[in-house]
Order: structure tokens, then C-alpha cells, then sequence
């Protein structure tokens, strides 16, 4: 009758030991999906911050070859959507204002690109580049924001 008793606590034991493995093992499983995620949404931030950085690069390029004067007439106080960037000064210039519309993204991306531009006075312009993806159903973004100034 006593090694019936034991065989039964070794059962016992199997399975609350089966148990506490598996209880790990789903709390390790858990981290490791939620660490790729956050690195997945941290490589897309980075690339979207890159896109940002591109167009705020082509509207500090114009201030310098426009000078002050064409920069601020060039520019209104709107949004423009930056699916594509201008390549010279006459793209810039014949920008277009108004938002980005649903199918307006970055060639090759699924990154959409809008400049805010505020024209704060007569002697400076502040511009906001957004840059959004859709990250399953939430919508992300990546801001930049920098205010030009006539005798920076």
C-alpha cells in the first residue's frame, strides 16, 4: 500500500511541475512576441523620420538657393502633401497645396508625407513634416519641426 501512495505523489508532482514549465514557457513566449513588435514599430519610426528629415532638407535647400524673399512669396500658409519631393527650385515653387488623400504615398512605401506650414510673421515660417503609416488598424506618425527664420 505504500508504493501505491508514493506513485500517486509522483503524479502529482509531474503534473504541477508540467504546469510551472508551461507557465513559463507562455510568459517567455509573451516577451519575445512583444519585443519583435516593438522593434518592428521602432525600425518604421526610424524610417519615417527618415522620410521627414528628407523633405525638411529640400525646404531648408530652398531657403538657402531662393533667398528669404522667394522662400516666404513661394510659400502659404496651407498643407502640402509630399508624395514626391521637388527636385529644384521650379518643382518647389509649383508645389501644390492641399492634404494627402488615402492612395497619396511615398513610391515604394506606405508612408504618407504632409508639410504644415505656418507663416508666423513677415520674418518667420514654422513647417511641420508628418510623416503617418497605418500599423495594422493604428495609425502612427513621426513629426519634425522646424521655424525658418529670415536672418538665420
Amino acid at each position: 500500500m505504500n508504493n501505491k501512495s508514493q506513485a500517486g505523489v509522483g503524479m502529482i508532482e509531474i503534473l504541477i511541475a508540467t504546469g510551472v514549465v508551461g507557465l513559463v514557457m507562455t510568459a517567455v513566449a509573451s516577451s519575445f512576441i512583444l519585443s519583435v513588435k516593438n522593434t518592428s514599430i521602432s525600425k518604421y519610426k526610424v524610417l519615417a523620420t527618415s522620410r521627414a528629415q528628407e523633405a525638411m532638407e529640400v525646404f531648408r535647400r530652398e531657403k538657402v538657393l531662393l533667398g528669404w524673399s522667394q522662400f516666404y512669396e513661394t510659400l502659404s500658409a496651407s498643407t502640402y502633401c509630399l508624395d514626391s519631393l521637388a527636385s529644384d527650385s521650379a518643382q518647389f515653387k509649383s508645389m501644390n497645396t492641399g492634404s494627402c488623400d488615402d492612395d497619396s504615398v511615398i513610391a515604394g512605401t506606405s508612408f504618407s508625407r504632409e508639410a504644415l506650414v505656418d507663416i508666423t510673421s513677415p520674418q518667420e515660417i514654422r513647417v511641420e513634416i508628418v510623416v503617418e503609416w497605418l500599423d495594422g488598424d493604428v495609425l502612427r506618425s513621426s513629426n519634425l519641426i522646424q521655424e525658418f527664420k529670415e536672418y538665420d
